[in-house]
């Protein structure tokens, strides 16, 4: 019997056969912002400003689309996704992605690697209808209602006195999803959503069981579009001529997340609020963040458990005799200092005003609070600095997105040595 794994795998390679082979059949090079075209301005008659920076305007037949994040508040955590979404008709889809996550709690305690790999169906229910009344074209930027199946394979690595236990567990994800999804200024991506489905562990003996989650993709597209950005469409969504002192800022990015699987049920909070200000109206500024992680998780314990085996237990799990559940508190704070290098730039080229929407570079420290049931730590803190440089901007009325890419460095303590860790993350919410 050939794994559903396999079979997702093999349509991915052959869907970017197909691709590449619709690609070179052109003999013009689309993808190269010299050979596009500008809009016509009728184009705008039908759609509003920021629908046209949504790219509801290009008719788009297929996208690739990335995403990574690394987290280093507990432990460290490296996930990544890469997806291919190619048109069948009008208003369906077909969605493959490839997505994994390294972990490690630390180098000589656990080691967790997770794979999956997913095809799914997706239908842009509303887009038929937006075609003939609104005018859009037949773009991916809109809602959609999806059914796929994933093959997921999770690997562990507890040591115990100096010996690797490695754990395997692979399932079956059947599962429907409600999101939406928006391409921005053609190369940004986000995908927001909620998914429910039935897992089926591969083990033997193992209960179906059902899963329940948020899940939130953000990061960059690539697509074959035939028009050129007008920068005057655009000017009403980046609010090009608009001064700004200061900015209120709160990611939305991560705000909810909600999980029920065979092994663990539990959801978390992430509020987080942003103050940023400029020094006098130069291009430096002074940013701020207060943010209170909270999480609640329970625990099935069984041999079986994934969260469990007598490794486990010796490396910090629980047993049977103890709580099965586990309640984590984290708040930090976060100072920096910005400088926004090109934003004379940005503001001689009419792209912004003199606001906080520019390219950065900044330096700045982080101290947080720790409560971690789970590992017995209470008024755990570990202070560090960081240098990166970073991407914001400040669009529609109360809307912003910041990326930033950077090194993080921890003081050394007496229970951990001095280190240096990347830092990638992607910030998108509301401002005012």
């Amino acid at each position: 019997m050939v794994k559903p794994c396999n079979l997702i795998l093999k349509a991915t390679i052959a869907m970017i056969i197909v691709l590449m082979n619709s690609y070179y059949i052109y003999p013009q090079n689309t993808l190269v912002s010299d050979t596009l075209i500008q809009p016509p301005d009728s184009i705008m008659q039908y759609i509003t400003p920021l629908e046209y920076a949504f790219m509801m305007h290009e008719e788009t037949n297929w996208i690739i689309k990335a995403n990574a994040l690394v987290n280093t508040q507990f432990g460290n955590l490296l996930n990544y996704k890469l997806g291919l979404e190619q048109r069948l008709t009008p208003s369906f889809t077909l969605n493959i992605s490839l997505a994994g996550s390294v972990a490690w709690i630390s180098e000589k305690l656990y080691h967790s690697d997770y794979i999956n790999a997913a095809m799914e169906a997706r239908w842009y229910y509303r887009l038929k209808q937006r075609r003939i009344q609104n005018k859009l074209a037949m773009s991916m930027s809109d809602n959609y209602i999806a059914l796929g199946i994933s093959d997921a394979h999770l690997m562990n690595k507890a040591v115990t006195e100096n010996v690797i236990i490695p754990q395997y567990h692979d399932y079956l994800n059947f599962y429907l999803k409600w999101g939406f999804q928006r391409r921005f200024l053609k190369s940004g991506h986000a995908d927001f959503g909620i998914s429910a489905g039935v897992i089926k562990p591969m083990a033997k003996n193992s209960n179906y069981s059902l899963s329940l989650s948020t899940y939130v993709d953000l990061g960059f597209a690539l697509a074959r579009d035939k028009y050129n950005l007008k920068q005057e469409f655009i000017c009403p969504v980046m609010k090009c001529y608009e001064n700004r002192n200061y900015v209120l800022k709160s990611n939305l990015s991560h705000l909810v997340t909600i999980v029920i699987d065979e092994w663990i049920s539990g959801f978390g909070l992430d509020p987080n609020i942003s103050f940023e200000h400029k020094i006098n109206q130069s291009s430096f500024s002074v940013n701020s963040e207060l943010s209170a992680q909270f999480s609640f998780s329970r625990f099935k314990l069984t041999e079986n458990s994934a969260y469990l085996s007598d490794s486990a237990v010796r490396t910090g799990y629980r047993t049977d005799n103890e709580k099965n559940y586990s309640t984590d508190i984290n708040i930090v704070f976060l100072a920096e200092g910005r400088w926004y290098y090109n934003l004379k730039s940005r503001m001689f080229k009419g792209k912004c005003g003199n606001s906080l929407s520019a390219d950065y570079a900044a330096f700045g420290a982080v101290y947080q609070f720790t409560s971690d049931e789970l590992y017995n730590r209470f008024g755990y803190n570990r202070p560090f600095i960081f240098l990166k440089a970073g991407w914001q901007r400040l669009f529609s009325e109360h809307l912003y997105y910041d990326i930033r890419l950077g090194a993080e460095y921890y003081f050394k303590d007496d229970k951990y040595k001095g280190e240096i860790k990347p830092l990638i993350s992607i910030a998108v919410g509301f401002q005012l």
